[in-house]
């Protein structure tokens, strides 16, 4: 993660909130519909955040190599990092 200042600016340490996965759409189930019970979001080497609206975000993760394979979450992007 990169660190920017503001020169002349006092610097403000806030801590960054992680990505949470709240359910996600298991694989072979004929309709869209999400589980509960989920894998951290730091198994995956990379998450995209597809779509958001008022309640939920939903992401895609995935290993490299392997984007075929991944799952889709629903769950809270947040800041956008993972820890």
């Amino acid at each position: 993660m990169n660190k920017c200042s503001v020169i002349g600016q006092k610097e403000v340490s806030k801590e960054k909130k992680s990505v949470e996965f709240c359910k996600y759409i298991p694989k072979g189930v004929p309709k869209l519909k999400f589980e509960v019970g989920c894998v951290h979001p730091n198994t995956w080497d990379n998450i995209m955040l597809l779509y958001s609206d008022d309640d939920f975000d939903y992401m895609y993760g995935w290993c490299d190599g392997f984007e075929q394979d991944g799952y889709i979450y629903q769950g809270h992007w947040n800041d956008g990092v993972v820890e």
